[in-house]
């Protein structure tokens, strides 16, 4: 891949003597050198910034708010919120909400989705989180620690290029 220049108007707006903040990722973005291998400290210390930020905003944060949303509160509180689909629209492509699920693949009528809400509908909503939440929680911790393993290397390799290059540290 060939490299792509940088428009010398967007030169000023980044102080390499200050530390880059991982917040900054449209910046980070705009001024990435796409290059087949790093070849330059700066494309190197960009890659390995950018690298962390995609990792931090999808799969890692996903995981952990994917988690969180169905750790947090009793399990009644927890069940609920599938009733409700909020969990079902997080878990993406592989769980339709919960009113879907009981329409689609279990014949539901409006009617008996009514007389199932007013009766015991514990049963229904544990097969629920069995067949969709409980695999997509356990594709949820698989990437995470994958990401955790990825963002150790990634922090190893931006210690080593701030021990050469002390004048650009990179905090995160």
């Amino acid at each position: 891949m060939a490299r792509r220049e940088i428009p010398p108007s967007l030169l000023p707006t980044i102080d390499l003597t200050k530390p880059i903040q991982l917040d900054d990722k449209t910046l980070i973005r705009l001024y990435r050198t796409q290059l087949e291998s790093p070849k330059t400290e700066m494309a190197a210390r960009l890659y390995a910034i950018e690298e962390l930020v995609r990792l931090g905003e999808t799969s890692y944060l996903n995981g952990f708010r994917m988690k969180a949303e169905m750790r947090i509160g009793t399990e009644e509180e927890q069940l609920e919120k599938l009733k409700t689909g909020r969990l079902g629209a997080m878990t993406g492509k592989g769980a339709p909400l919960f009113g879907d699920y009981l329409h689609r693949e279990r014949g539901m009528t409006r009617e008996d989705f009514e007389k199932l809400l007013k009766g015991d509908k514990t049963d229904i909503e544990n097969e629920y989180y069995l067949k969709y939440i409980s695999p997509t929680l356990k594709k949820y911790d698989k990437a995470i620690e994958n990401c955790e393993k990825r963002i150790a290397v990634l922090k190893q390799v931006v210690a080593e290029i701030n021990a050469k290059v002390p004048t650009t540290k990179i905090d995160f």
